[in-house]
């Protein structure tokens, strides 16, 4: 049994009874990290009423919901409210997110280049790409090494690390390399002698037919196709530069992680798109500014982030930074305090399992009974 009266620190949030119908709020210890209690509603009054029952309650830990702002403070007026920052960040790369949904199509014209510097570059990104695969497959090998040398069955290595047996005695050969030896070889083809010719008279307006008629007279003894193929491939018009394009979702992964961790672009890629959109560099630091305030615990920086965000005129950055100020103390709080909702977040997805372990066939007052029971007993 809790006694309520050693309740001073909690999380609160809520979770579905009935997804889309009915909902409930739980309530998680901060200091013991366990489920304190649990309410068949959300609403401000019922939830008030709810926390009255604690009297010592003098800090609370919550999502952005103004509902539970508002029971709190009718609660217990004293009581220090913390923002959850996973929300924070969460509804800010959303609202970015959306604007960049909104503002741009799928693929987005970067730069333009000739046919010549296009493959290059994308050679170079295809070589970003290879030596991230090799550091990943070298990691693994040592892995599999060290676990062998630890006395692990090959069996046990396989399961384990989820690979084939086979590689698992591949990795443990000492003449394997994860370096791909071969990486850019291949064998000349036929074309390869009358490529740059080909591409010259494509350029100055000739057909493939007669392309083909010209390189069959210096040599050429491949088929027509070939021609085809090729010169479908590289797209080429007459005189006209190489549109070098990017991906949208590869723009919005930028939000998340930073540039050398997206496999689709690179350094050079980045600064042709900041260079052509520069509103985009400016959400992307917004956002990591963001982050980098809450890591930090930097409140002095707040104001002036907010001043930043405003200045961008974004209709969808706006109201997320609207939504800060009608709850800046706990905002403030968020960045000042080491406290968050990631308790209130694990509790509620282990009450999703009990919920199915139930089948749904079960009222909520042994619902309640059941998780109270496997929190202080399990």
């Amino acid at each position: 049994m809790i006694d309520k009266r050693k309740v001073k620190k909690v999380s609160i949030d809520d979770f579905a009874i009935k997804r889309g119908q009915r909902y409930g709020s739980i309530m998680i210890d901060l200091e013991t990290h366990k489920v304190v209690d649990m309410l068949n509603s959300r609403e401000p009054e019922k939830v008030e009423k709810w926390l009255k029952g604690y009297e010592n309650i003098q800090m609370v830990s919550r999502d952005g919901s103004i509902s539970y702002k508002k029971a709190i403070e009718k609660a217990h007026p004293d009581a220090i409210q913390i923002s959850d920052g996973f929300h924070l960040i969460k509804n800010l790369t959303d609202s970015c997110k959306e604007y960049i949904y909104q503002k741009f199509s799928t693929s987005l014209v970067v730069g333009e280049t000739k046919d010549q510097d296009f493959e290059q570059m994308v050679d170079d990104n295809k070589n970003v790409v290879h030596s991230e695969k090799e550091k990943a497959k070298l990691k693994l090998v040592k892995e599999v090494r060290e676990l062998y040398s630890k006395g692990y069955s090959k069996r046990k290595i396989s399961k384990l690390l989820n690979i084939h047996r086979n590689t698992v005695d591949k990795y443990l050969d000492n003449d394997f390399s994860p370096t791909n030896m071969n990486k850019g070889k291949r064998l000349p083809g036929m074309l390869d002698p009358y490529k740059e010719e080909m591409q010259v008279l494509k350029r100055s307006g000739k057909s493939n037919k007669e392309i083909f008629e010209i390189i069959r007279g210096e040599g050429y003894t491949g088929s027509y196709s070939n021609i085809g193929i090729y010169l479908a491939k590289r797209n080429l018009k007459i005189e006209d530069p190489k549109e070098i394009r990017v991906k949208r979702k590869d723009l919005i992964k930028l939000l998340y992680k930073p540039v050398e961790e997206v496999e689709a672009l690179s350094k050079e890629l980045y600064e042709k798109i900041i260079q052509r959109y520069p509103v985009i560099e400016s959400i992307i630091n917004l956002v990591n500014e963001f982050k980098q305030m809450l890591k930090s615990k930097n409140v002095e920086k707040l104001e002036e982030w907010i001043e930043k965000a405003n200045n961008l005129k974004i209709r969808k950055i706006d109201k997320f930074v609207n939504g800060l100020k009608r709850d800046m103390q706990a905002v403030r709080n968020a960045i000042i305090y080491e406290y968050n909702n990631g308790l209130a977040e694990g509790s509620v997805n282990k009450l999703k399992v009990v919920k199915r372990i139930m089948y749904g066939r079960n009222k909520f007052e042994m619902l309640r009974q059941k998780v109270l029971f496997l929190e202080n007993n399990g």
